[in-house]
């Protein structure tokens, strides 16, 4: 594994709007990327302004190429960057991994299910459904009801009717979001955000966040301009859609069950891409 290092001075009163860039522009267009592994962002005050510290992780240098071209070790600043900047590393510097304690969830466009990542994806329902997450199964569920259900997903996939995001992690599949695109005729600029799950032990790590941004940029990149969702009211997931910057338009009451049983109301969402 690579580890790539990249520093620049940012003048101090357009610190905030780089790093906006890099959370709803830069970040989630690396996680679309094969072989990127995930990155962090390091700030700190420095004279004359506000110093970034990129490190970013890759399982090669070919991985690299893919993001900085033929130079792998050639900085990507683009134009609107360059402008936020006092003064920027010309050229990364990349270090070998030797060690590692945790492995990061990678996040990465699946256009083919095979029956592994079948298996795995059902285990990740059962354990949202068994957890009581509302999206869309009774208890008890079993594996096999999980196998059902995304092997309907795997041939929309296939078809083009939807977009599959999947989080992997050491364990295997610990994430997930889709994007339903197959919607009316006079709807061809939006698309529905749905069955969004993380496993229990990916939980609290901000994978719910990552995988909701590559899920817009995936759909940017078929330009989408309209976005929509519902999830149960006030839970986490609804929190978190708010936090990142989407509009609550209004509540269903008695819209689902739990998996347990028991009335839950929804929430819906939208967000402009276009904005």
């Amino acid at each position: 594994m690579i580890a790539r290092h990249w520093k620049g001075l940012a003048r101090a009163d357009r610190a905030a709007e780089y790093e906006a860039h890099l959370r709803d522009e830069t970040f989630p267009a690396l996680a679309r990327i094969g072989g990127f592994v995930d990155a962090s962002m390091l700030r700190r005050d420095h004279v004359g302004g506000v110093e970034f510290l990129i490190v970013t992780r890759w399982k090669s240098i070919d991985a690299i190429r893919q993001f900085a071209g033929d130079d792998p070790e050639a900085a990507v600043v683009p134009a609107r960057v360059q402008a936020m900047m006092i003064d920027y590393d010309r050229r990364a510097v990349h270090y070998e991994v030797m060690e590692q304690t945790s492995s990061v969830p990678e996040i990465r466009l699946v256009d083919r299910l095979d029956q592994r990542l079948i298996g795995e994806l059902a285990a990740l329902t059962k354990d949202c459904v068994d957890g009581g997450a509302s999206i869309g199964f009774m208890q008890p569920f079993t594996i096999e009801r999980g196998r059902e259900f995304w092997r309907k997903v795997a041939d929309a996939v296939a078809s083009g009717q939807r977009a599959l995001l999947v989080a992997e992690d050491g364990q295997g599949v610990c994430g997930t979001v889709q994007l339903i695109l197959d919607l009316p005729d006079n709807q061809p600029h939006r698309a529905d955000v749905a069955k969004m799950q993380v496993h229990s032990r990916a939980r609290r790590k901000g994978l719910g966040g990552q995988l909701l941004r590559a899920a817009e940029q995936a759909a940017r990149d078929r330009d989408k301009t309209l976005l929509v969702l519902d999830a149960v009211t006030d839970g986490d997931a609804a929190r978190l859609y708010a936090r990142l910057g989407w509009v609550r338009v209004g509540d269903i009451p008695n819209y689902a069950l739990f998996p347990q049983g028991g009335y839950c109301s929804t929430t819906y969402f939208y967000k402009n891409l276009a904005d």
